[in-house]
């Protein structure tokens, strides 16, 4: 007979993840492979149960939540292999990113080979930081948003789009903020001083959203490889989410 608390946790996900996903998380947790099988098949001829079964327990060796789970204040602070990974290809990643980032603002003047040492320490620290929360909280925060918030999935159901998206949606949404500067400048420039004016006007808010665009456009270079990288190095660890 199947493990009816396995086939309650498959039914309660089976919309979310797809049959192998959910088998190879709950074989990470130490579950029999026999009964996770048995589980699989029970489940795929169910309907999925009124009420929203406790989450299993992670394997003993687990400190990262995994999906349905939630958040244990008991391992939040434990080093397992994904939060240690995570931390380490985080902060290698930010400061590929950061590297990236640098060499717009070089070029466009706004910063020096002497900001290079606060750099490297901004890109570990910060690396490392975020790769700890993103390790403790991307599966509670998912399962929050595809159980609460689920017109945010198309934006954020995998862990690519997690990572990458939110930063192309800021940039966007700055580079129109550009746009406008520069045109109220020439526009402010040709109202109080005609040609003239709108010379200078159109010179100044040229230049400013130039440089914008240029910081921008490697601003996203930038984190598209961070996204990039950590999806190629811990992305096995992170489950994506189906659109429901």
């Amino acid at each position: 007979m199947p493990n009816q608390e396995l086939v309650n946790y498959i039914l309660q996900y089976k919309n979310q993840f797809s049959s192998s996903q959910l088998r190879e998380a709950l074989l990470q947790q130490g579950k029999n492979p026999r009964e996770v099988d048995e589980a699989l098949q029970a489940a795929m001829n169910q309907q999925e149960p009124s009420f929203s079964p406790p989450p299993l327990p992670a394997a003993s060796s687990a400190g990262s939540p995994g999906p349905g789970q939630g958040l244990d204040p008991s391992t939040l602070f434990t080093f397992d292999q994904q939060t240690k990974e995570t931390m380490m290809h985080s902060a290698i990643g930010l400061l590929i990113a950061n590297v990236i980032i640098f060499l717009g603002d070089f070029l466009i003047g706004t910063k020096g080979f002497s900001s290079i040492i606060w750099l490297i320490l901004f890109s570990a620290i910060g690396g490392a930081i975020s790769g700890f929360l993103l390790s403790k909280l991307y599966y509670p925060m998912m399962d929050f948003v595809s159980q609460s918030l689920r017109f945010l999935l198309p934006l954020c159901n995998t862990f690519f789009k997690l990572l990458f998206v939110p930063v192309l949606i800021g940039s966007i949404i700055s580079m129109l903020f550009s746009l406008m500067i520069g045109g109220l400048v020439f526009a402010a420039g040709a109202a109080l001083g005609g040609a003239a004016g709108g010379l200078i006007g159109g010179v100044l808010g040229g230049s400013l959203v130039l440089i914008s665009l240029v910081s921008i456009v490697f601003m996203i270079i930038g984190r598209f490889l961070y996204a990039k990288y950590l999806k190629m190095q811990v992305g096995k660890y992170y489950q994506d989410y189906k659109n429901l």
